[in-house]
């Protein structure tokens, strides 16, 4: 990339594909030899480095089939130099529309998903004034009404409820310590 901020988008677009050669093609062309992928049930072993990421990708196209993706927000801070090497580290907000395709079911009971994901980005500028992936960490936002994941109905409208009964729980115990220790 010679530009992530602006890039980023495009390159996750070319990284949800399905088809597994122009996949690999991405991870080759965007991630460094050590790049290493952490996501919620797995993380990639940094020795192996991009055969570890192309191995997940390939694991999530088995898993999934991709209809979309959306950038919400992409931020990236300014370009550091550490050891003599510029990285640059960013933040991607972005809702992908996703299919189960493990099991062959029909559309009406395999319905898109909309998930939320919030993906982290380690980048440093290689020999060839390009920009090169060395991290990724892909994580799901811990309320689970914005994950876009829906098990039963009413199941945000539940999580809402029990974030705000913690909420005031928070505030009762907060404030009754508040009271005792000033």
């Amino acid at each position: 990339m010679e530009y992530p901020a602006g890039d980023i988008g495009r390159v996750l677009r070319e990284l949800c594909q399905s088809n597994t050669k122009a996949v690999e093609h991405a991870v080759d062309k965007y991630f460094t030899d050590d790049a290493q992928l952490v996501a919620p049930l797995f993380t990639t072993p940094k020795q192996v480095g991009k055969e570890a990421v192309k191995a997940a990708y390939r694991v999530r196209q088995v898993l999934l089939h991709d209809t979309g993706l959306e950038v919400q927000c992409a931020g990236f801070d300014r370009a550091k130099v550490e050891k003599g090497v510029e990285r640059v580290s960013g933040v991607v907000d972005c809702v992908q529309h996703v299919q189960g395709r493990l099991l062959p079911l029909p559309n009406a009971l395999n319905p898109t998903a909309n998930i939320r994901i919030l993906i982290r980005f380690d980048c440093v500028k290689c020999p060839d004034e390009m920009y090169r992936i060395c991290s990724q960490e892909v994580n799901i936002p811990s309320d689970w009404a914005s994950t876009g994941l829906h098990v039963f109905p009413f199941d945000a409208q539940i999580a809402s409820g029990l974030k705000w009964m913690g909420g005031m729980a928070a505030l009762l115990v907060g404030g009754t310590l508040m009271r005792v220790f000033g």
